[in-house]
């Protein structure tokens, strides 16, 4: 049975990886790069491991010993990377114990988490299992992948993630921030970039709920002659501003005109 693909929080968390060679030296390295807190435990631990510990500060534990269940008990996930196969399905069978995540090196059945091939742009993330059957298999897929995500999607995620509660403040609907949601990633992809400021607010302009669109423009003084428009656009207010987006744009450039000539759904139509 395929697993389930799962992404967690792991930043101060404490992982603990047995082993010190070139395999538990990529593990570690991942690790660190999300944030977690990484313990080492073995008897001979590789330079590149050890380089690292001056730069990551407490982040990098590094024990140069057996592997004792004391080094697990606290662990948020374990790698085992030894070259001890009886190691480590001991190792597999105490974490399983204690309802730790454990993953065996070259194990399928020894683990109750698979160790991704990841592609990364930004927070963005991507990871690709074979379930255990072929690493080769889900690193080639992962290198196909790769080549397919522009970089600028992780700025791109970052900037519609911040987005999110100005869009709940300003767009009544569910459907109504999809669909903007949806006009701001089409227009990055046509231009290839992250949005400018001016272009994603004329976008969430489009989509805006009417009253909240006329207290706007009164604050930024547009309206002509200081008029009530929002009692007098209320009355009149456009029945098709919410589903034809064209309609939409031009009612709102001149809101005192009562409705949109142009619309069928308009009481001027």
């Amino acid at each position: 049975m395929s697993f389930f693909p799962l992404f967690i929080d792991l930043k101060e968390q404490l992982c603990v990886v047995a082993g010190g060679g070139k395999v538990a030296c990529r593990k570690v390295g991942t690790l660190l790069s999300f944030g977690a807190v990484v313990r080492v435990v073995a008897p001979d631990i590789c330079e590149a491991i050890r380089e690292r510990k001056e730069k990551e500060g407490r982040r990098l534990q590094i024990f140069c010993r057996d592997v004792q269940k004391t080094d697990l008990e606290d662990a948020c996930m374990v790698i085992a990377a030894t070259n001890d196969s009886a190691l480590n399905r001991n190792i597999s069978q105490f974490c399983r114990e204690k309802k730790i995540l454990v993953n065996v090196v070259d194990e399928r059945a020894e683990c109750s988490f698979y160790f991704p091939s990841l592609v990364r742009k930004g927070e963005l993330v991507v990871g690709v299992s074979s379930g255990g059957n072929s690493p080769l298999l889900a690193r080639e897929l992962r290198k196909t992948i790769e080549k397919e995500i522009p970089d600028y999607y992780g700025a791109l995620s970052e900037q519609l993630g911040q987005l999110r509660n100005e869009l709940k403040k300003r767009i009544e609907t569910g459907d109504g921030r999809r669909q903007c949601l949806e006009e701001m990633l089409h227009l990055a992809q046509e231009k290839q970039r992250v949005l400018t400021g001016e272009e994603l607010e004329s976008i969430l302009g489009l989509y805006e709920q009417p009253q909240r669109r006329v207290n706007r423009a009164e604050k930024r003084g547009l309206l002509r002659n200081g008029e009530d428009y929002d009692t007098d656009w209320n009355q009149k207010e456009c029945a098709g501003a919410g589903t034809d987006r064209a309609c939409q744009e031009r009612a709102f450039k001149d809101i005192s005109g009562g409705g949109n000539p142009d619309c069928a759904d308009c009481d001027k139509g």
